[in-house]
């Protein structure tokens, strides 16, 4: 099992428009940082199926996570939501392969 909170920060293509460019501003209506919670669960070795869940909990006004008033104020986050569940299909070998699928939920 694995739980993380990442906070991440992409300085690229930032929207001043929309968010601020400063790593320091964690505003939650401007900042471009983004804290996402990670988790994972693998069943064991009889039964190897990996499930994973990442949300992003704060911030995100970069990637359009953020969504404001008409007036420009802070009314909440979206909490976008990735999971994905994997089973390797090959392992041990030369080459490994794992199955998967994956979804984006808004």
């Amino acid at each position: 099992m694995y739980i993380g909170l990442w906070d991440l920060f992409n300085s690229r293509n930032i929207n001043t428009a929309v968010a601020s460019d400063d790593i320091f501003n964690y505003s939650n209506r401007r900042t471009a940082h983004i804290i996402d919670l990670r988790t994972n669960y693998t069943f064991g070795p009889s039964f190897p199926l990996n499930i994973e869940a990442d949300i992003m909990l704060y911030g995100g006004a970069n990637a359009g996570e953020v969504v404001l008033e008409d007036d420009g104020t802070y009314k909440k986050n979206k909490y976008s939501t990735y999971v994905q569940a994997s089973y390797p299909v090959i392992k041990d070998k030369k080459v490994n392969l794992d199955a998967f699928v994956g979804a984006g939920l808004l």
